[in-house]
Parts: C-alpha cells; sequence; structure tokens
C-alpha cells in the first residue's frame, strides 16, 4: 500500500522505479523498515513514526 501511494503521488516515473511489470515490487529496489532489510515475500507491517528506506542499486565501474 505504501508503494502505490508513492507511485500515485509521484507519477509514472516512480511507479516504474518501484514495480516491475507484473506490478510487483521491482526486485533491484533494497527497502529498509528502521534498520531491517525488508524480505520482499514477507513484507513487515508498519507503525506510525517508523522510517522507511527506499534505495536504488548503482553499479558499474
Amino acid at each position: 500500500a505504501l508503494f502505490q501511494a508513492i507511485a500515485e503521488r509521484h507519477g509514472p516515473a516512480m511507479r516504474e522505479l518501484l514495480f516491475d511489470r507484473e506490478g510487483q515490487p521491482a526486485p533491484s529496489l533494497l527497502c529498509f523498515v528502521g534498520e531491517e532489510q525488508v524480505d520482499w515475500s514477507q513484507p513487515p507491517a508498519l507503525s506510525e513514526g517508523v522510517r522507511v528506506m527506499l534505495l536504488s542499486p548503482i553499479s558499474g565501474g
């Protein structure tokens, strides 16, 4: 629900970053709730005031 709300608020470009073609969370996207990395197969419940951090890995050389 959080990713849907972010995508709706920020438009198609954000939706492309957050979701794959099947509408699932993009596998390359890293999400942390508090200090714990989210396991997409078991997304955590969010409580008010918790920090959510999204990271898009960068590679290259």
